[in-house]
């Protein structure tokens, strides 16, 4: 990892403003690691591995929150001449994993974007109707607390998107739902740079740790174990917690931390997402990055066409709140698309923008190609600048397409929706075998008893559906809808 003195970065990002001031942003997206958490392996008493008391269990912490509003805070500096001062369901979209820390994050970061006294208000006529359809409570106080503000201090609320996480779009870095990259990450795990790690740590705390944990050498040598060891330290000291443990073991905090991101780096880089060939970070985020280019070229045609923004199928502004391994991925999606030059590790709040710029003060806009646009990425003020035809042809002609995603992640003959097809396909006939026997049944027993059933009138209006005729309009409900769904699903 390459690490560049913090006066020499913020001259960087001074030039690259001053170069893109003369330039007009006409499309932003980001996608950012939620913010500080706790640990993943709370045990049952409520207690990490180092004995610290947590009430959550990779929640996101207070500090998390703090993270992510300053990163809304910088947004709202950044795009206040093109974001509107108030949430605009015509310029946003923001979509999260369904998973509570990031899904906090991203409301963390919109407060920061759209601080208190920029929600709404409401008329007067509209404050006549303002009330919920219960009376057993006096809402008189708060209602002259509230004034024309449809929320207290005139905040806002947000819509915030879940990703499906079975829709084969956004967690295909993950072999449950893309089984095809099992073999990759289990040779991931043989590499030698895991084990050296290993051995590395065992010959410098493997003792002291045993003593801490009450492990014996082998726990070093499990990949699991050593994650819980880095893991909940980085998440222990980023919460502010004492770690006595370690600190009566004689344990040196700013170099043991050190060692704590070089396993979470290995486990993200290397493991998660590092395959020789750029296979994961490739299958899992081109269709991500194929969005954006999308959302780009939209944006593009429809500047020359002088059309405005139109919530998700054109946008200002979309955030994605996502895991470190999205983070890694796309570095190295990057990496293999567009030699992106160089990969970072992905602490907390980590983010990456994608930023569409034109020409500043065009009198014609009509006159606009594609050859006037730049894309800006900037990961945590790492940056890189290319022309818009550059950053196409790169992203066009390396990533993976629905049917390369779908080979690679045996999406073919062996999916759920596959799956289901075929027991539905055996439940509908089974039912359709068991009715004809029922009715070839009855027509023997009636002609059997050769008895006169005297009809009874149609009594009109709708009729209730027997039990097993639902079933199989059911079933069939089942099948078209199987036989509709595309390859994945976009979001």
């Amino acid at each position: 990892m390459n690490k560049i003195p913090v006066t020499i970065r913020l001259v960087l990002v001074a030039i690259c403003l001053i170069n893109f001031a003369i330039c007009e942003i006409r499309f932003a997206f980001e996608m950012f690691r939620h913010g500080a958490r706790g640990p993943l392996n709370i045990k049952q008493d409520g207690k990490d591995i180092y004995g610290e008391t947590w009430n959550h269990d990779g929640e996101l912490t207070e500090v998390g929150m703090r993270q992510h509003y300053l990163i809304g805070y910088r947004n709202r500096q950044k795009y206040k001449n093109f974001l509107s001062t108030s949430f605009d369901p015509k310029e946003m979209y923001v979509i999260s994993t369904n998973v509570n820390r990031t899904i906090m994050s991203a409301y963390s970061q919109l407060q920061g974007l759209f601080p208190d006294g920029t929600g709404p208000e409401l008329n007067e006529k509209q404050l006549n109707y303002a009330l919920p359809p219960i009376g057993d409570v006096d809402y008189s106080e708060e209602i002259k607390r509230l004034g024309k503000n449809a929320l207290p201090n005139k905040s806002d609320a947000y819509p915030i998107h879940l990703f499906d996480y079975n829709a084969r779009y956004f967690y295909l870095r993950d072999s449950k739902v893309c089984p095809g990259i099992a073999p990759l990450i289990k040779e991931n795990l043989k590499k030698e740079i895991l084990k050296n790690y290993m051995d590395n740590f065992n010959q410098t705390y493997g003792e002291t740790f045993q003593k801490i944990l009450n492990v014996n050498s082998t726990y070093f040598y499990d990949y699991w174990s050593m994650y819980g060891i880095a893991d909940t330290f980085v998440s222990d000291v980023t919460q502010g917690k004492e770690l006595n443990v370690l600190k009566d073991a004689g344990i040196d905090f700013e170099k043991f931390n050190k060692t704590a991101f070089e396993f979470l780096e290995i486990d993200i880089l290397e493991i998660g997402v590092g395959d020789k060939d750029k296979i994961i970070p490739l299958v899992s985020m081109s269709p991500i990055v194929l969005d954006v280019l999308k959302w780009m070229e939209v944006r593009i045609k429809n500047d020359i066409n002088s059309i405005g923004y139109n919530g998700f199928e054109s946008p200002k502004f979309v955030m994605y709140s996502a895991h470190d391994v999205e983070m890694g991925a796309i570095q190295l999606y990057l990496n293999s698309t567009l030699t992106y030059p160089d990969i970072y590790y992905t602490p907390f709040a980590s983010s990456i923008f994608f930023e569409l710029y034109r020409p500043d003060n065009l009198e014609n806009p009509s006159k606009l190609t594609e050859d006037d646009y730049e894309v800006l990425i900037n990961y945590n003020d790492h940056f890189t600048k290319l022309p818009f035809s550059e950053f196409k042809k790169g992203i066009s002609e390396n990533s993976y397409d629905a049917e390369k995603v779908a080979s690679v992640c045996q999406f073919n003959g062996n999916s759920s929706s596959s799956t289901g097809y075929v027991i539905a396909t055996f439940s509908l006939g089974v039912i359709t075998l068991g009715l004809i026997i029922y009715v070839v049944y009855n027509i023997y027993k009636n002609r059997k008893n050769q008895e006169f059933v005297e009809p009874v009138p149609d009594a009109g209006g709708p009729r209730c559906l027997g039990v097993d005729e639902r079933h199989v309009q059911h079933v069939n409900r089942h099948l078209l809808a199987v036989s509709t769904t595309s390859t994945y699903n976009n979001v």
